[in-house]
Order: C-alpha cells, then sequence, then structure tokens
C-alpha cells in the first residue's frame, strides 16, 4: 500500500462512515489495518500522524457492535505501536460519552473486551456503565 492509497482509504472510510455504509467503512479500516508494517517502513512519522482509521474503528465498534473484525483491526493497532494506550483511550472515552447509550448491552460487551486488552480496569468500565445507566 503506498502513502496515498493511506490517505485514500482513510478519508473512504470516513465518507463511508458518515453514509452509514458501516461495512464498506469497515473494509476499509481493515485494509489499512492489514497494511501497517508497509505503512510504518513508509511513513517514519506514522505514529504523529492522525490516525482516522483507529478513530472510525472506534465508531463502529459503538454503532455497529464489536465483531472479530474489531477485534482483528485493535489487535494490529496495539501490536504494532503506532498509537499510545492513553492516546487510544482518550478516543475511546469520547465514545463511551457520546455513543454508550445508545445500546447498553453492546457498550457492556465493549467493555469486557476493553478489559481484555488492558485499555481499562474492570472498575473503571463499572463506572462508566453506571454513569450512562444513571443518565439514561
Amino acid at each position: 500500500m503506498t502513502t496515498n492509497e493511506y490517505f485514500t482509504l482513510t478519508e473512504e472510510a470516513g465518507n463511508f462512515y458518515r453514509s452509514k455504509k458501516y461495512q464498506e467503512s469497515l473494509n476499509c479500516c481493515i485494509k489499512i489495518a492489514s497494511e501497517i508494517d508497509s505503512l510504518k517502513k513508509q511513513i517514519p512519522d506514522l505514529k504523529e500522524l492522525n490516525k482516522d482509521f483507529i478513530l472510525y474503528t472506534i465508531f463502529l465498534m459503538f454503532a455497529n457492535g464489536l465483531n472479530n473484525e474489531i477485534k482483528k483491526i485493535f489487535n494490529i493497532i496495539l501490536s504494532a505501536d503506532i498509537i499510545t494506550k492513553n492516546r487510544l483511550r482518550e478516543d475511546i472515552d469520547h465514545s463511551f460519552e457520546f455513543d454508550g447509550d445508545k445500546n447498553i448491552e453492546n457498550t457492556k460487551n465493549i467493555g469486557k473486551y476493553l478489559i481484555e486488552l488492558g485499555i481499562y480496569e474492570k472498575d473503571e468500565i463499572e463506572n462508566i456503565i453506571n454513569e450512562i445507566v444513571e443518565n439514561m
């Protein structure tokens, strides 16, 4: 994948997401994630760039639910060392705040998964879920 293809796919992921074409958006994110090793070689400052495909993956997780494709992307993201856990957590916090109350069961499943990944502690997720439920 070339640098131009990376930026084009990132833009397409956003356009598809905003058009509620979630599978197409996810397909773009999967393609980017699968080429991350190549991209790291081509873009030395990839870690410093705005990686919107990660944001779209998070948005898709909240909008469409947790699935194996999203899990695969998260595993690649975390193992590729292209974003810090703190930065990833900040992006996820934003989605909890705005999207968590749309489907509480989905949000609970996401929370369990994020605990497994070591991004959150169990009590943190419990507090987030409790706050969402109280504000519903």
